[in-house]
């Protein structure tokens, strides 16, 4: 077999790059010339597409290439695409096999020739129709990328990680979920959440609704938002999402497409409780909250997290005490300007880092903050305490936070070409 062609080092390293967030396999034992390395699947038409793929992640993406001769199939060595990085302009190809060795030419652009063995493509080989078909009757959905991006960035903060604890949690707690029409049709007790994107460690939790999430279902486990998240980063415009029986794809405008294995759990119930269950609504700035937070964080012993939370109606203020056997230390009061209160102080023990969870990120300089009291009662010596931060702006289409006005009722303005989007992050009193 002969197959040669030519190609622009930018198109390659556009390429690469996406193909790259997913480790390839391993094809061979080690100690051989090779072990592994993407693979390249040039049609009788001259059109190319190039491959990744690990136990659980497959990635193609499109290649243009010129001057091509001959169809077929080679794997591009792995421990060489660095150095593509370092080449300009056209690059030309040439593929050989003989006597069942595999050989890999290319040069051009300051490269004069690089010729090496390469992997047996049959090893790497990838049946397209894995993938969904464009215009068939896969189910799809569609969604805007900075948004999805934002919503993700603000929301991986609530998995519960990969740490010793981590590991421990439910296994439905390990995915980030939008829940659309889909989700609703199957299981009825989700028509509420349809809009939502879902995140929940088991003790802080996430919300993000926007109307932009209407319709789409979707769910990411913990393990796959890294690379699902590179992918992000290398995609512009919208993302197309589709499913089969045992993956889920999601093609971005180029036609790079990610899929990943379904995870084996979701959520089959969602709440969110009313806002008139809370007794006390603070506006809060966020430029003042944070830094003070931060300041209660460094104050504490290192593997402690407990303090107090102080909130004082008559001056309309919070405040935050540490008292443990090393220090008795409080920061200076936060004017909080209550929008709604009993008129009851409160001394709550929290824990600092879900403080630090639900405020840090927010994009309004003003955020709120909604406490919710549950009574002592059998089995519960103090009144418990839960709390939530709620963060809305508007986003455009390109990712721009546009500031959020409101009309005479209080409810949000929103702009022609914008979306809506309403953050909620809820942490509970520590116990």
């Amino acid at each position: 077999m002969t197959l040669q062609f030519k190609v622009d080092a930018g198109d390659l390293n556009d390429a690469l790059g996406m193909v790259s967030i997913v480790t390839p396999r391993s094809l061979i034992p080690q100690g051989g010339p090779s072990t592994s390395g993407y693979l390249f699947t040039i049609g009788a038409s001259g059109d190319c597409k190039v491959y990744s793929e690990d136990a659980k992640t497959i990635v193609r993406c499109p290649l243009v290439i010129t001057d091509v001769e001959g169809e077929g199939d080679f794997v591009l060595p792995a421990e060489i695409i660095s150095a593509a990085k370092y080449l300009e302009g056209p690059l030309q190809f040439s593929i050989s096999e003989q006597d069942g060795t595999h050989k890999v030419k290319w040069g051009g652009g300051g490269l004069a020739a690089d010729d090496r063995v390469t992997i047996n493509p049959k090893l790497a080989h990838i049946e397209d129709s894995r993938f969904p078909a464009k215009g068939g009757t896969v189910r799809s959905n569609e969604i805007g990328i900075p948004l999805l991006r934002e919503a993700l960035s603000a929301g991986k903060t609530f998995l519960p990680g990969t740490d010793k604890e981590g590991k421990l949690a439910e296994e439905r707690n390990k995915v980030v979920q939008i829940f659309g029409s889909a989700d609703a049709q199957a299981v009825p007790a989700l028509a509420k959440a349809n809009g939502y994107m879902f995140v929940s460690n088991g003790t802080t939790a996430f919300w993000f609704y926007s109307d932009a999430f209407q319709g789409i279902d979707l769910v990411v486990s913990e393990a796959h938002m890294g690379v699902f998240e590179s992918f992000l980063a290398r995609s512009s415009g919208s993302l197309r999402v589709f499913y089969t029986d045992s993956m889920t794809f999601a093609e971005n405008d180029k036609g790079q497409v990610l899929g990943w294995a379904h995870s084996s759990n979701k959520y089959t119930k969602f709440s969110y409780y009313a806002t008139k269950m809370e007794s006390v609504v603070l506006n809060l700035h966020r430029d003042v909250i944070l830094p003070r937070l931060n300041l209660v964080r460094a104050l504490l012993p290192k593997g402690q997290d407990k303090v107090r939370l102080h909130y004082d109606a008559k001056a309309d203020q919070i405040t935050f005490s540490i008292l443990n056997a090393l220090s008795d230390s409080s920061i200076i009061p936060i004017a909080a300007k209550a929008s709604m209160t009993d008129g009851r102080d409160f001394v709550s023990p929290v824990n600092i880092d879900h403080m630090l969870d639900i405020f840090r990120g927010a994009k309004a300089s003003l955020v709120e903050f909604r406490v919710m009291s549950v009574p002592a009662k059998e089995g519960q010596v103090k009144d418990q305490y839960m709390f939530r931060t709620i963060d809305e702006f508007l986003m455009d289409k390109d990712g721009a936070i546009v500031a959020l006005g409101k009309d005479k009722d209080g409810e949000p303005v929103v702009l022609e070409g914008t979306h809506l989007c309403k953050l909620t992050r809820y942490a509970p009193s520590k116990s």
